[in-house]
């Protein structure tokens, strides 16, 4: 068993690759090229699994998910509004 809560996983190791995928402990995989809808980021899709799962995606330097959960203050970045992040990210909850 491996002790990290997080494996990043990429295709491609260009660190700006944006199909690169975070599969958790116990098998979850992110929804292949799942983005959020906000049309603020990435070129109008929105943000992906990896910027929840990583500081700065709310430009406080604080992550929206970890380890399978919404942070604290985080809750508005999920649901219907963004695309359920809950349904296709492991970070924030998805278990498949």
């Amino acid at each position: 068993m491996w002790s990290a809560d997080v494996l990043q996983v990429r295709p491609n190791p260009s660190e700006n690759d944006e199909n690169a995928f975070f599969c958790c402990q116990g098998g979850c995989s992110d929804t292949p090229n799942w983005y959020n809808g906000y049309a603020g980021a990435n070129g109008g899709k929105g943000f992906t699994c990896q910027e929840y799962a990583t500081a700065g995606s709310d430009r406080r330097g604080s992550p929206w998910c970890s380890n399978g959960q919404v942070t604290p203050g985080s809750s508005w970045t999920i649901g219907a509004k963004y695309n359920y992040p809950e349904k296709n990210c492991c970070v924030c909850g998805n278990r498949g």
